[in-house]
C-alpha cells in the first residue's frame, strides 16, 4: 500500500516510486495520485526506482514545476529501466477497439494535444512515450498529459481523467504508425501518404529511445513498419484526422523488401598486408532495402548510403585494394570508365564518415 509521502505507478512496465518530503507532502501526494491514477500500482515486494522531492519550509517548490518535474523524471526513469528491452518511441498511444496506434514526433509536434482530443474517442495509452515489445505490441504509459496553457512557464500536467479521456487496455497490436508533420494553418485539411521504408526507418530511429541498446536495433525498427506500414500524417492546429487514419490503416501495407545487410560473397582477393586498401568499420546494425539503400546505426549515429556507397560498404567487410573495388563495380553495374572517378569520390565521403579505414 502506498506511504501517505509517496506513490508508485508502472511507467512502460517499470516500477517508480514518488517520494515527497517536507512540510504538506501528504497534500501534494494526493495530488498526484490524482493525475497519475491510470499508472497506480501497489506491490511492496517488487523491485522499484525511487525519485525523492524535498518541499521547501513554505510548502515550495512550486506546485506546478513540481508535477512537471515529476512527470519529466519518471518517463526518463521509466525509458532507463526498459532500454535494451523495448522499443520505445517519442510518440503517443491510442487504441481502437482491437488495435492501436502510434503517432511520432519530436516536442512540438502536437502528441499531445493530437491525444487529448483523439483519446475521447479511443483509447489513451501515453502521449509522449510507448513501449513496443517484440511481438509489435503497444505497451502503454496513460500518463498526465503535458499540455501547453497560455502564460504557463512549464507545461500543465493535467489527468486523463480530467480530460475526460477513455481508458486503453494496453497490449492491443499495432495497425499503424504515424509520422506527425504538424501546420500552424489551422484550416489545414488531414492527409496521410505512406512512407518508404527508409524514410520511416530514419524517422523512427530518430524519435527513439536507447535504440543502441536493443539487439538488432534496426531491424527491429523495421520489422515494426513492414508488418504495419508507416505513413505521414499532415494536420492542422483544428483537424480531425481520425477518419484519414482510419482510411490509412484500411490499405494494405506496402510490400517492401529489406534484409540485414550482409557482405557480398566475391570472388575479391584481400589486399596483402601493408597494401594500400580499405576496410569498412562495425557497425551496431544495418539494413538494405530493394533499392540498395543502406541504413547503418554506427554507434548513435544513423547514417544512409546511396546504392553506390552501400554496395561499396558491403564488398569491404576486410582490407580491399580500391583499384580491386573499381574493378568489381563496374563489372557488376556495367559502368563506364567515368564511374571509376564517382567510386574514388564516394570512397572519399566513406573515410570522411569513418564508415570506412584507409590504410595508406
Amino acid at each position: 500500500m502506498d506511504e501517505p509521502d509517496q506513490l508508485e505507478v508502472v511507467a512502460l512496465g517499470a516500477r517508480i516510486v514518488v517520494r515527497i518530503e517536507g512540510d504538506g507532502a501528504a497534500g501534494v501526494i494526493d495530488d498526484l495520485r490524482e493525475r497519475w491514477r491510470r499508472c497506480l500500482h501497489d506491490d511492496p515486494d517488487a523491485t522499484a526506482r525511487t525519485l525523492t522531492y524535498r518541499l521547501g519550509p513554505d510548502g515550495s517548490l512550486h506546485a506546478d514545476a513540481l508535477r512537471h518535474r515529476i512527470t519529466v523524471d519518471v518517463t526518463a526513469a521509466a525509458l532507463d529501466e526498459c532500454r535494451g528491452d523495448l522499443l520505445t518511441l517519442h510518440a503517443a498511444g491510442l487504441e481502437d477497439s482491437d488495435v492501436a496506434y502510434c503517432f511520432v514526433g519530436p516536442s512540438g509536434a502536437g502528441k499531445s494535444t493530437l491525444a487529448s482530443r483523439l483519446g475521447r474517442e479511443l483509447g489513451y495509452a501515453g502521449d509522449e512515450a510507448v513501449g513496443v515489445d517484440d511481438d509489435g505490441r503497444l505497451i502503454a504509459f496513460p500518463k498526465p498529459l503535458s499540455l501547453r496553457s497560455s502564460g504557463a512557464h512549464d507545461k500543465q500536467q493535467v489527468g486523463p481523467d480530467a480530460l475526460g479521456l477513455r481508458p486503453a487496455s494496453g497490449g492491443l497490436p499495432i495497425a499503424g504508425v504515424f509520422v506527425l508533420d504538424r501546420q500552424t494553418d489551422a484550416a489545414e485539411e488531414p492527409a496521410t501518404a505512406p512512407l518508404g521504408l527508409v524514410d520511416a526507418v530514419v524517422a523512427l530511429a530518430r524519435q527513439s529511445s536507447y535504440l543502441p541498446q536493443l539487439d538488432r536495433p534496426l531491424q527491429r525498427v523495421a520489422t515494426l513498419i513492414h508488418r504495419h506500414g508507416a505513413h505521414r500524417l499532415t494536420y492542422g492546429e483544428s483537424a480531425d484526422v481520425l477518419s484519414v487514419v482510419r482510411e490509412a490503416v484500411a490499405q494494405p501495407t506496402r510490400d517492401e523488401r529489406w534484409e540485414w545487410s550482409v557482405p557480398i560473397d566475391t570472388a575479391l582477393s584481400p589486399a596483402a598486408p601493408g597494401e594500400p586498401a580499405v576496410r569498412r568499420v562495425d557497425v551496431r546494425d544495418a539494413i538494405e532495402d530493394a533499392d540498395g539503400t543502406v541504413v547503418l546505426l554506427d554507434g548513435t549515429d544513423l547514417q544512409v548510403l546511396s546504392p553506390l556507397g552501400s554496395l561499396i560498404w558491403r564488398l569491404t567487410a576486410d582490407w580491399t585494394r580500391i583499384d580491386d573495388i573499381e574493378q568489381e563495380i563496374a563489372r557488376m553495374t556495367g559502368a563506364d570508365p567515368s564511374a571509376s572517378e564517382m567510386v574514388r569520390e564516394r570512397l572519399a565521403e566513406l573515410v570522411a564518415s569513418d564508415l570506412l579505414e584507409m590504410r595508406d
